[in-house]
């Protein structure tokens, strides 16, 4: 397929979103593919694993230097990830087993590591949780970076003009795959943007790109037959890669990034922690986060608070379960943060679909409707009681909220709250510390009263609230179809809880993604609801359609 001057349309699958023009450059990171084998003597064992042992040390030395580089950029969390790589290669099992590869086959320390890692690969491939599966790609890159030190082989841009491109604006990295490092060149190599051949959305360099917003996109097959310097977009808003675009097309996208630039000029006159209506209706907006990275943008929007944090994702990237002076050290940075507004924790929202590493779990045949959110947390009450402690800890630092998650009848509410109110109590803290509920299962609806008297405020989970009325899983591409937030019976579950909600003068906050497609937004702002909580990439996207509001 010759493509060097033809233009060329490809889906893929979206990473991390938007728009962005600009030039290819290859990037090969060390190649494992051919790595020597041959066999050593009895002899010689030992100078191989010394070998190994050096550049297991050099490896860990590298891993720091990016630790210390990514927290500089996007915060302690993400830094966690290369933190991460320093433990998998301090794992015995793991050197044990390179070792013993060595001792028992008399083969060479190359040979062994490349053997020995693509065993832990293929046993994570083989997983069917989506984000277990992904973590298979740090023993790839960990691969690679040992081998780089035992082989001298390092990862290297191919461009033969890499210095031209160095210089331009948008430069498009394609790869293979992307590691966690690789985000790190981000810093003084000018790259705009990604397309690569494989990844997962859970990966970590999924996530470092997303915290920091660069366009993502996988599943671009013919990254090969690309040459360097080829004009390319990168539309990860609708899925699509075009090569080589004609003038029509590159004038249409100029348009497209221009205007997204100018509405978001616009919004900077508008932020604020209240943003109004078409007709002048008042709503409060409070943001949704999942790490350290997500406070740049609630900053830079000067919301009223954060609504919401998923303390689960804090800690999704650690091999150990965070102590409670761990999870202190991290609330209380987000804490102080906020600058004086409110921060509401929600507990570990833990089973489903969001299994931890490094807590356990059952094996469950419907894990959505198992052990998840207060129910893990009232089977293991230690966690419960240090996050709960972690939090008190916190709470000197600013606004302290607590939150359930997942509560389904009123004896969980009843339990949860004794034990809340106890640690809370010993901490002096019951008149600083409110306790909230998320509403989102629909038995809470059905009812709402005997649950608004046990907490001081409610946040309404409305994606799972959809969820479990209709039976729906959202991320089922054969069901998802049914998923319907627009809906009589889902305006009636929740107009019946504002009402009760009003009548005892209860904080209430909407908190889940919002389908922009339909008039759900629009419809629950008539309906009475003022409060949102939201993530931070869609609020360019909210404040605008609150300003088309007409009510």
């Amino acid at each position: 397929m010759d493509i060097s001057n033809s233009q060329l349309e490809l889906n893929g699958m979206v990473i991390s979103p938007g728009i962005i023009i600009g030039e290819v450059c290859h990037y090969q990171a060390g190649s494992t593919e051919q790595t020597a084998v041959y066999k050593v003597t009895s002899d010689q064992v030992k100078s191989e694993l010394k070998r190994l042992e050096e550049a297991i040390e050099l490896s860990k030395e590298e891993l720091i230097k990016l630790s210390k580089n990514i927290e500089k950029v996007l915060g302690s969390s993400e830094a966690k990830i290369f933190e991460t790589h320093i433990l998998l290669l301090e794992d015995k099992q793991l050197l044990n087993k390179i070792a013993n590869k060595v001792k028992e086959e008399n083969v060479n320390i190359e040979y062994a590591v490349k053997v020995i890692f693509e065993e832990f690969e293929n046993i994570f491939a083989k997983m069917d949780d989506d984000y277990l599966k992904d973590r298979g790609t740090d023993f790839s890159e960990l691969k690679r970076r040992v081998l780089s030190h035992l082989t001298g082989e390092k990862g290297r841009f191919l461009c033969r003009h890499e210095c031209l491109v160095q210089k331009r604006k948008g430069r498009i990295i394609l790869t293979n795959e992307l590691t966690p490092s690789m985000i790190s060149l981000l810093e003084n190599k000018n790259i705009d943007g990604f397309i690569t051949k494989i990844g997962g959305k859970n990966s970590h360099a999924a996530i470092l790109a997303r915290a920091i917003g660069i366009p993502f996109i996988t599943g671009i097959n013919i990254i090969e037959k690309i040459k360097c310097e080829t004009p390319v977009i990168i539309d990860s808003n609708s899925g699509k890669v075009i090569f080589n675009p004609n003038k029509e097309i590159l004038e249409k996208y100029n348009k497209i990034i221009n205007k997204e630039k100018e509405k978001h000029e616009e919004l900077k006159k508008t932020i604020g922690p209240i943003i109004k209506t078409n007709k002048g209706t008042e709503l409060e907006i409070y943001a949704n986060i999942l790490n350290i990275n997500d406070m740049i943008f609630y900053n830079q929007f000067q919301l009223a608070g954060i609504g919401l944090v998923r303390t689960e994702y804090l800690f999704m990237n650690d091999k150990d379960f965070p102590t409670v002076d761990q999870q202190t050290i991290i609330y209380s940075e987000i804490i102080k943060k906020a600058n004086g507004h409110p921060v509401t924790f929600r507990l570990f929202d833990v089973g489903g679909d969001k299994n931890i590493p490094s807590l356990k779990f059952p094996e469950e045949e419907n894990p959505l409707l198992g052990l998840r959110g207060i129910r893990y947390l009232m089977k293991y009450k230690k966690i419960l009681t240090d996050q709960i402690k972690a939090i008190c800890n916190s709470a000197k630092n600013g606004n302290v909220k607590i939150l359930y998650p997942m509560i389904s009848n009123i004896d969980e509410l009843k339990k949860a709250n004794q034990i809340t109110q106890t640690i809370i109590n010993k901490n002096n803290l019951s008149k600083k510390i409110n306790i909230g509920m998320m509403f989102e299962v629909p038995s809470v609806f059905i009812n709402p009263q005997p649950y608004l008297q046990l907490v001081d405020f409610i946040s309404i989970g409305s994606n799972d609230l959809v969820q479990y009325l209709y039976g729906v899983d959202r991320n089922n591409a054969n069901v998802s179809h049914l998923y319907k937030q627009d809906s009589i019976a889902i305006y009636k579950l929740i107009e019946q809880v504002l009402i009760e909600a009003d009548n005892q003068k209860k904080d209430l906050t909407l908190c889940g993604e919002i389908d922009f497609n339909t008039n759900f937004f629009e419809k629950i702002i008539k309906l009475g609801i003022r409060k949102f909580s939201i993530s931070p990439v869609t609020l360019p996207k909210v404040i605008e359609k609150i300003k088309e509001i007409d009510f």
